[in-house]
This record gives structure tokens, sequence and C-alpha cells, in this order.
């Protein structure tokens, strides 16, 4: 297939990406170009080639199908970039899940779920149904109704069924959609489902009253001989049961950095492992 279209600064020529000729004829800065319509096969591949004189990037290019966006790409270097693009437009029912508020370390307790949805189909949704199960246990569904959502719009929705974790350890939550205006399938299921592992631990424990007034002991568990060394910042792994402890040093840039890390921190098992950045 040869070339449908082509624009732009034709003074730079299709092997003048980098050459800096600097020649006349370019785009102003901040300015947008809509090129077309053509008529193009359904369901065939096209490439856009972008070449830019001086290979800075810049650019960005959002194709449309029938007034749908499909493709969006964003030129880094313009040293003949290709970004290729299917001629279809977006399915009539695609509802895809994008996100939930769940992460990767929980306390015992009830939980609050909610999910961050985007219609990417060409047909409006005023209805879905909303789905978790933990570990493969009982499905809990949620009606949403009421929604207006058109294509490329997104909303959050929270299920009414809180979330529930009574014991320590690791599970896994998987949340999916369906039931799209009431009764249609997803034409795009890859989409529609989310698993999250996540692992359920003590809650951090909140000292501050324990010191007021009290005789505080300090108790070193790391030094020099362990790497540290004029530290500047510290914290814990997220999954507090792990007492994994990390802390920064206090370096120069002609050294370079250096960290350690404190594993099993307060226990007598308790092992470190020092790091530095190599390239210096």
């Amino acid at each position: 297939m040869g070339t449908i279209a082509s624009g732009g600064n034709t003074n730079v020529g299709c092997a003048g990406g980098g050459a800096e000729l600097g020649p006349t004829g370019g785009y102003a800065n901040g300015q947008v170009v809509t090129v077309g319509p053509w008529c193009v096969t359904e369901g065939e591949d096209y490439a856009i080639h972008y070449i830019d004189d001086y290979a800075d990037g810049g650019f960005e290019f959002e194709v449309l199908v029938n007034g749908y966006e499909i493709e969006y790409f964003t030129g880094e270097t313009g040293l003949n970039e290709v970004f290729t693009f299917s001629a279809s437009q977006p399915m009539a029912y695609d509802l895809s899940l994008e996100s939930t508020n769940v992460v990767n370390y929980m306390v015992p307790g009830t939980f609050d779920l909610s999910a961050v949805v985007s219609n990417q189909g060409t047909t409006e949704i005023t209805a879905y149904t909303l789905s978790y199960s933990i570990d493969n246990g009982p499905t809990q569904t949620h009606a949403v109704t009421g929604s207006s959502l058109h294509y490329t719009e997104t909303e959050e929705i929270e299920h009414s069924i809180p979330l529930n974790f009574t014991t320590y350890g690791n599970q896994t939550v998987m949340v999916w959609i369906s039931n799209l205006n009431g009764t249609n399938p997803d034409e795009n299921s890859g989409d529609d489902f989310l698993n999250t592992t996540f692992q359920v631990g003590p809650a951090t424990p909140n000292l501050i009253d324990l010191y007021n007034g009290a005789e505080v002991t300090i108790e070193p568990i790391a030094g020099a001989s362990d790497g540290v060394n004029l530290p500047t910042d510290l914290d814990f792994h997220p999954t507090l049961t792990n007492r994994e402890l990390w802390v920064i040093n206090k370096d120069t840039e002609a050294s370079g950095g250096s960290t350690v890390t404190i594993y099993d921190a307060g226990l007598p098992e308790q092992t470190s492992v020092y790091k530095f950045d190599v390239s210096h």
C-alpha cells in the first residue's frame, strides 16, 4: 500500500530526521493541525511516519475514526518514528475497569471498595453491575444505575457491600464489571477484570500517647558496621509484618548514593544489606 497523504514541511524530506538544516516552512509553536478525512479500509493497519528536522520530538498525534479517537501518540525524536493503528471504529459496548482502591497492605476490618470505570464504547452506558470476590469466595454484586457515560468518560463507583478482612495473611480480590445497560455483554472482556493480591496485617500502632511524660530508652540497632553513615531519611516496608527498614545515607555527588536495607529490624536474627551507586 502506498502513501495515502503527506504534509508538514516538505523541505525536511523523508530522510531529514535529525539533519538540523533549519529549512523554512515549519509549524508554529502550539499549532493544532487537522488533516483528512480519508476513506480507508476498515480493519486494515496503517502507519504514521514522523520526521523532525531537529529530532527533539514534541509532536502529538490523535487518530479519529468516524469522530472517535482510537489512538494517541507522542513523538519522542522524529527520527522517522512509526506509529501504527487499525482503522476500526470502537465497539458499541466496551466498559473498561481502570482501577480499584485496594492496595498491597490492608488492615483487619471493613473496607469500602470503589472502582474507576471508563466507557471505551460508542454506546452511552447508563447501568451495569460491579462485582467482587475474595479468594474465589462468594460473589458480591452491586447494581449501578443512573449513570450517563459517553465515549471516553469515566466515573468512580463505590460497591454497596464493604470488603471484610478478619484474618492475617495473603489474599486476592477479583473485581469485574458486567451487564452493560442491563443485559448487554461487554464486547471487549479483556479489560473487565482486575485481580489484586494483598496482605492483611496489623495497623500502624499509635504510640504518641505512650511518650507523654514517659522515659524513652533509645536502643541502636544499626551503625557504621552495617553501612549506616549520616542517615538522612528512613522508612519501613509498607507490609509492616516484614519488619524491613530502609535507610538513605548522606553521600556526595562525587561518591554517589548509598542505602542500607535492614531485615528483621530489632530482632535477634536481624541482618542488613549495604547498596551503593556503582556508576561512581
